[in-house]
């Protein structure tokens, strides 16, 4: 017989179970049921459990669900740690938390009766799950493909399976070393836009954007203004996270010699650091020590004269501060023309240029940086360095002007880091911000992280924005809707004294009971930017 009207069903819609026209949301819950494991035998100890001694916090991705319990004095046998427990609404079969006892804690009363009581934290099997490492190497396939083998080979505990999505999106291969199961699934099933939880079953529920898990339950009814479960609700708007231009500093290198004010060409450790900014594109820049500019030539070679070719010999001895050196062909450093580089001599980094004289090569200083400093004999050898002609920069004055202007260099010493960075702007959100507040709406973040290529360290800049440019929402309700659960997506239709209209996923629920015999209340979150899931953008984005 279907339900009408205001009547409650006794169990949440749940996979399996749920019959068309006896799924209802906000069903009466009779009695709490809780079981703990004693000498390996299930043990009823609802009778034993404080008034309101229980409460239960739910989550998705690898964050733990955990239950705390007050047991009285009353309780037969004392607790022991790593004891199965279960929390059951309406029943013991319909199992709302289960997982082991992770802390007891026993309390003794004063007076000679030694009357004691029992705190207890427990824990989901998330635990067990999460009881060995995965070390292992993935190729590109399916992330449902890559779960199953994680669950298979390094998880004990009889983890059921056919609550993952099957065929969820290809991603790249990857390599996984000494990381716990959940941590893995939690950066795959972000990559492709997803979650996943352990449930009371221990059935891995995993999914992503477009595949849901196959055992769906019923989800909470919508928020509206006339709902009854609905007890409160509140929305947060924090722009304290709100960002419009990232700059990402990626891989870098130093100088091997110091740079003279006014020198554009700059000697440095590694060249496949700073060609990969090598473009006019706006957001291409290095920085270098306290000089922002623009690499716009780098000339390839190896910091390690053993690396590179062959390069030339010296045919005549030369003096401390020679204008030219005779060389038996200049032709290993024709591709510095039209520009001065930068050459190795005998333990001397100093810049060159070609002659026209193929058997000449010029010396740009004959004093100071780059300048032969001590005198070389015939024969020795002359190697190409890897250098780069950067273009200096500073931050303009007038707010008409781009970012960076044309500036002149300034001096910076031997071994100064030489930086790689991208530079994304978000110009509409920063108009927006501008006509507000009367800025110039660009609010700055800076990420550093020496791994990152030129195409990682943008993609990073993007993701930054696309989670940060607009302030971060956070929806908070209390419910007795017990369909509120982690992983299932919530309706928000308030209309009445300013509208809120949003689909999002729950993302926490604590579970608490208010009075005997009434629906224990929820309290429910919900976002759209999760923590973890930023951080497996950081961790797994290209570098």
């Amino acid at each position: 017989m279907a339900i009408t009207g205001s009547q409650k069903a006794y169990t949440q819609a749940r996979s399996g179970i749920a019959r068309s026209g006896a799924t209802r949301s906000g069903y009466y819950i009779f009695r709490t049921v809780v079981t703990i494991d004693h000498n390996g035998t299930p043990t009823d100890v609802s009778a034993h459990v404080a008034y309101n001694g229980w409460a239960i916090s739910m989550n998705i991705n690898d964050e733990i669900d955990t239950a705390t319990l007050r047991l009285l004095p009353s309780l037969p046998f004392v607790p022991v740690t790593r004891s199965p427990i279960r929390i059951g609404f309406g029943g013991a079969d319909n199992v709302q938390f289960a997982g082991l006892v992770l802390t007891a804690q026993r309390r003794r009363e004063p007076g000679p009766a030694g009357r004691w009581w029992s705190d207890l934290t427990c824990v989901d099997w998330l635990t067990v799950f999460d009881a060995h490492f995965v070390l292992a190497e993935y190729p590109a396939q399916s992330v449902t493909t890559t779960i199953l083998d994680i669950v298979a080979r390094f998880t004990r505990g009889g983890f059921l399976t056919d609550g993952v999505a099957p065929d969820m999106p290809i991603v790249d291969g990857f390599q996984v070393i000494n990381e716990r199961p959940s941590t893995v699934l939690r950066r795959l099933t972000n990559l492709v836009g997803g979650g996943f939880y352990i449930d009371a079953a221990r059935r891995l529920r995993a999914w992503s954007a477009s595949l849901p898990t196959p055992m769906l339950e019923s989800g909470p009814q919508p928020l509206t203004d006339t709902l009854a479960s609905l007890k409160t609700f509140r929305v947060t708007t924090d722009a304290t996270q709100q960002r419009t231009r990232v700059f990402v500093e990626g891989q870098r290198t130093a100088t091997v010699i110091g740079v003279a004010p006014t020198e554009g060409s700059i000697a440095v450790q590694e060249d496949y650091v700073v060609r990969q900014g090598e473009s006019a594109t706006p957001g291409n820049l290095t920085r270098v020590g306290t000089q922002i500019g623009q690499a716009f030539y780098v000339f390839h070679a190896s910091a390690t004269p053993a690396d590179n070719p062959a390069g030339t010999v010296i045919t005549v001895d030369a003096a401390a501060g020679a204008a030219a050196l005779n060389v038996a062909d200049n032709s290993a450093f024709a591709a510095f023309a039209p520009r001065a580089g930068w050459a190795s001599i005998a333990g001397q980094v100093i810049g060159v240029a070609p002659d026209d004289v193929p058997t000449v090569l010029l010396v740009v200083n004959t004093s100071g940086t780059g300048s032969l400093q001590a005198p070389v004999s015939a024969g020795t050898q002359i190697v190409p360095m890897p250098w780069m002609q950067f273009d200096a920069q500073d931050r303009s004055a007038n707010p008409a002007d781009p970012l960076f202007v044309p500036g002149p260099m300034r001096g910076q010493p031997d071994a100064t880091p030489v930086v790689l960075v991208a530079r994304e702007d978000a110009p509409t959100a920063a108009a927006a911000l501008a006509a507000r507040e009367g800025s110039d709406g660009f609010y700055e973040h800076l990420v550093q992280d020496g791994r990152y290529t030129d195409a990682g360290a943008r993609a990073r800049a993007r993701a930054e924005l696309a989670d940060f440019t607009d302030p971060l929402v956070t929806y908070e309700w209390e419910t007795d809707d017990l369909n509120a659960e982690p992983g299932r997506m919530q309706t928000i239709a308030l209309v009445n004294g300013g509208a809120v209209n949003a689909t999002v996923r729950i993302t926490n629920v604590e579970v608490t009971p208010i009075a005997a015999g009434a629906l224990p209340r929820r309290s429910v979150r919900a976002t759209a930017v999760q923590a973890a899931s930023v951080l497996d953008v950081w961790v797994d984005d290209p570098r």
